[in-house]
């Protein structure tokens, strides 16, 4: 299943109690800016639309106002980095696998035999060169562009880069964030209440 949150405490604990007892979950992160600005070059008009009353998108810059919607707190991208955060963490840790996406365009294939090797599934000789989509996303009936995740034919480097889409200021408020590449976090005080918001 590719739900974008079963890494949230909430859901990872619904799949541990009424799935399974030891799942086995696989986390794809990147540099958080390359994320807001891929979604901001992807769908600009939908998301100046999502802003248009705050007052911040009448006097300044519209892409670093797109980006501090979407990294508002108790945003979407801030789930997804309690999910990240939930991965990580020591009790957790044997129950996710998280894939780089530089690893994944630079080294696919090494990436994907780690993959199998996690899940403990038999090798597979992919074809990175015609990559084929075989499910559907229901992105627009959870308030999402119906582009938001399209997969490209072949694996290539996204040429979306932050410094040609948000100003100076922007970028170093929010660079370097990626926790997940230097620490194990801990979630505390953490409840079930209202974490199962899909």
């Amino acid at each position: 299943d590719r739900e974008k949150s079963w890494s949230t405490p909430g859901n990872y604990n619904l799949a541990k109690r009424y799935i399974t007892d030891s799942p086995k979950m696989i986390v794809t992160v990147r540099d958080v800016l390359d994320v807001v600005a891929s979604l901001v070059n992807l769908n600009k008009p939908y998301y100046l639309d999502q802003i248009k009353n705050f007052y911040g998108s009448y006097y300044r810059d519209e892409n670093d106002m797109i980006a501090e919607f979407l990294l508002q707190p108790n945003g979407f991208i801030d789930k997804e980095l309690l999910g990240i955060a939930n991965a990580i963490s020591s009790d957790n840790r044997k129950s996710f696998h998280l894939v780089e996406y530089e690893d994944l365009i630079l080294n696919p294939q090494k990436t994907m035999s780690e993959i199998y090797n996690f899940l403990e599934v038999s090798q597979f000789d992919n074809d990175f060169q015609n990559i084929e989509k075989v499910e559907l996303d229901l992105d627009e009936a959870v308030g999402f562009p119906s582009n938001t995740h399209e997969v490209h034919k072949k694996i290539t480097k996204s040429s979306t880069s932050p410094d040609k889409v948000f100003s100076k200021s922007l970028i170093n408020k929010y660079s370097d964030i990626e926790f997940w590449r230097k620490e194990v976090i801990s979630i505390h005080n953490y409840t079930d209440a209202g974490s199962y918001n899909y």
